[in-house]
């Protein structure tokens, strides 16, 4: 209640305290209890000597007079009001509270707010861009100050996250990370635990950045929207403060992460701003990024680094490679074995063992050359076969995705050969390699 008395207190009243506190004033003077009306009266009938003379003796206070006055406004106890935009004066924290401060921290955040000095305290307010930007930050250190602990670990509430298939399990757990994401309630606790982090920095409440970073690490689930947040939100702050712990999980989760964070608009956003204020970085950036759509600007920037490309054979030593390979490539076109992709494709990618699991991880391209494996049957039914791609991944995938290169290449009327022509039947056909094959069907004969 004494808190409320001193919040409903008029202006005239704080600044009669500020008055009283400098030794008394005319304007002291004329809220005394002698009288309003009176003093008003007798205030303006008194000579302008006597009015010279009160200001000289107001001017005649010594320095050290002034430092006392003002030694004794900085020690009273200070309480600090803060709330939401529509309703600043929510929450306060009272004296016994930031009491225990540390004497930095407590300064910067006097210099944040406006104060107002009454007899017994100083009550600090803030703007409503403050309160839009620390409110949640400012509710957990009153917690923190009260308890040594904080929500959502005091009071407890739980962390949650959705697997794979969209059941809602509690954080930790023991599935696979990555075929989970944080529920909204989780990530929203994650995003106060970022602004308390980020609070602490700012104002130098070491103990509780120490307590914050600590957290980020090791309590709270961390994927793509998670990483990026602290890309965004932590790592210049730890960077400042030589958090080098926080500092490298950040990198570490960025690099895990760096493909799917890309592909977001946030990325994009965070890279251009980090590039605003340096003018040949925005220049070259916009540059680099404006004749593409969105979709292709994220692609672009996140390739971190090009591919590897892979070695090609010197044209020296070309003849040394493929002329060993000649018989095997002409069996194989005579065969049917060597196929090309009429369309970009996907397929069920063949595990270890020929291991075999229904996925869409076997990709192929328009023209891409692979090679049939009639050896073993397909999985996914009777028009489907068994492929190998130049990598050595095998895929089941549609027979009409694919056709046979044809048996001349294109340049002959007849089957390429080594020197060694193959016996023609009656019917003039020459494909001995067929009658060696499983019968499982190639993608060239028509059924």
């Amino acid at each position: 209640m004494v808190l409320t008395d001193r919040l409903s207190a008029s202006p005239i009243r704080a600044e009669a305290g500020l008055a009283s506190m400098n030794g008394g004033s005319k304007t002291d003077r004329k809220w005394s209890t002698s009288g309003t009306t009176s003093n008003a009266s007798s205030s303006s009938a008194v000579p302008a000597r006597e009015a010279g003379a009160t200001i000289s003796r107001a001017l005649s206070l010594s320095s050290d007079g002034l430092h006392n006055i003002e030694k004794k406004a900085t020690n009273l106890p200070v309480t600090i009001i803060f709330g939401s935009a529509d309703c600043p004066d929510e929450h306060h924290l009272p004296s016994k509270l930031t009491d225990k401060l540390p004497l930095d921290t407590l300064r910067k955040l006097i210099a944040s707010g406006e104060e107002v000095p009454l007899a017994t305290v100083r009550i600090v307010s803030f703007s409503k861009e403050f309160n839009a930007q620390w409110r949640r930050a400012l509710l957990r250190l009153k917690e923190y100050l009260e308890t040594k602990d904080y929500r959502p670990f005091k009071p407890a509430e739980k962390l949650q996250v959705i697997d794979n298939s969209g059941s809602v399990v509690s954080w930790p757990t023991s599935s696979k990370q990555e075929d989970l994401r944080a529920t909204a309630s989780t990530h929203e606790h994650f995003l106060n635990e970022l602004n308390l982090y980020a609070f602490s920095c700012t104002y130098g409440y070491g103990e509780l950045r120490r307590l914050s970073g600590s957290r980020l690490r090791s309590k709270y689930p961390v994927f793509v929207g998670e990483a990026l947040e602290l890309v965004e939100h932590a790592y210049t702050h730890a960077s400042d403060t030589k958090d080098d712990e926080l500092s490298d999980f950040i990198f570490t989760k960025s690099k895990q992460y760096q493909e799917d964070i890309a592909k977001t608009d946030q990325f994009l956003t965070l890279l251009r701003r980090s590039v605003e204020k340096d003018r040949v970085g925005s220049l070259l950036l916009e540059s680099l990024l404006s004749p593409r759509s969105q979709k292709t600007h994220t692609d672009l920037v996140l390739s971190r680094s090009p591919p590897a490309k892979r070695k090609e054979p010197k044209p020296a030593d070309a003849d040394e490679y493929i002329s060993g390979q000649l018989s095997q490539l002409c069996h194989a076109v005579n065969s049917e074995r060597l196929l090309v992709a009429v369309t970009d494709g996907y397929g069920t990618l063949v595990g270890e063992h020929n291991k075999f699991e229904r996925n869409r991880d076997f990709k192929f391209c328009k023209s891409e050359l692979l090679v049939a494996d009639y050896s073993r049957a397909a999985q996914n039914g009777r028009n489907n076969i068994t492929v190998q791609n130049s990598r050595g991944e095998k895929g089941d995938i549609l027979a009409k995705l694919v056709r046979p290169v044809p048996p001349g290449l294109g340049a002959a009327d007849y089957p390429v050969n080594t020197g060694i022509r193959f016996p023609l039947d009656r019917e003039e056909r020459t494909y001995p390699a067929l009658r060696e094959r499983s019968r499982s069907r190639s993608p060239g004969l028509q059924y």
